[in-house]
């Protein structure tokens, strides 16, 4: 009895591994991302493994290289000057879209200049603020591109960005949270939980939002760094959106998107709104920036098409006002 127990278990553990195994294998060729490591010169909180090829499949199909500095640039980086430097969230990142599609890539066969991406995922405006002068004094960019799809602010996000408090992102590459990540089946899953789970919002009434002298308050600051470093600022904003009933496109643009356009006039910086450009795509062609035919149409992160909306919008407007 006690040796037909030894063999259940034993063959239970051995199924175990060998599943463990095989569903590794399976998702090398469909979820398979390099590692976060700590990002030692400041200028993003972390940077992903470097020269390390990656593929996705649970949110569009992306695929394509990190670059000598960890980042999803096509092109590696030898310590030259970026015309434009790009600094945003995995919406720019572009995880889930061929690489050489991404705005940046597109951007840079626009303008014939040389455009190079921070964007990184969980780097949001403030963060993005928070490592500006580090981005900026490494790259010596002409212009930097912001990049945010958030301008609702509280007084409290404005404050830690303002004293220089925004906590910065982990990159947990060490000890056992590291190990488990080197398994493609384990950051899947994780990948597929936090899909699932509804982010905890503190609860917000309208007095906890930033008035227009904070927001004013942070755009100085931004434009104060930008001046140092003789750089030009744009602010690049994209809302959601969503389909009605009906079949029309409903755009959820901020009411704040007046105050901050003007406020950023007030301090010499170019604010792009992607609003109408998305309204105009779709009642002429019917095309998304958000969504694929895996996932949500019209949801999640920027689609080919949306990485294309905006490089368009950032030719257009860095030509004319730049």
């Amino acid at each position: 009895m006690k040796n037909k127990t030894s063999f259940c278990i034993r063959n239970i553990f051995i199924a175990l591994i060998t599943s463990f195994i095989v569903l590794n294998l399976f998702c090398m060729f469909y979820y398979n991302v390099p590692v976060h490591l700590d990002c030692e010169d400041g200028s993003t909180d972390y940077i992903w493994e470097k020269n390390k090829r990656y593929i996705q499949m649970n949110e569009g199909i992306g695929y394509g290289r990190t670059n000598n500095e960890g980042y999803m640039e096509t092109d590696d980086y030898h310590g030259e000057k970026a015309d434009v430097l790009i600094m945003g969230s995995s919406h720019l990142q572009g995880l889930s879209i061929p690489q050489e599609r991404n705005m940046s890539s597109l951007l840079q066969d626009l303008l014939k200049e040389n455009v190079y991406s921070l964007a990184m995922a969980g780097h949001n405006l403030k963060v993005c603020v928070s490592n500006l002068n580090e981005a900026l004094e490494k790259y010596r960019p002409d212009v930097v591109v912001l990049e945010t799809n958030n301008i609702a602010f509280t007084h409290r996000e404005i404050k830690t960005v303002l004293n220089d408090e925004v906590p910065q992102t982990a990159a947990e590459n060490e000890g056992i949270i590291g190990l488990l990540q080197r398994s493609p089946f384990l950051r899947l899953a994780y990948s597929q939980y936090q899909n699932f789970i509804t982010e905890e919002r503190e609860s917000r009434t309208d007095k906890d939002y930033a008035d227009e002298s904070r927001i004013n308050e942070l755009l100085q600051l931004i434009r104060q760094i930008c001046e140092t470093h003789d750089c030009k600022t744009v602010i690049l904003y994209h809302p959601t959106l969503s389909l009605n009933d009906d079949g029309s496109l409903q755009v959820n643009t901020d009411e704040r998107t007046g105050i901050w356009s003007r406020l950023c006039k007030e301090n010499g910086i170019t604010y792009l709104d992607m609003s109408e450009k998305y309204i105009e795509e779709y009642e002429k062609n019917r095309i998304l920036p958000y969504g694929f035919i895996n996932t949500k149409i019209g949801n999640g992160h920027l689609n080919v098409e949306g990485h294309r909306m905006m490089a368009e919008e950032l030719y257009r407007i860095l030509k004319e006002e730049h």
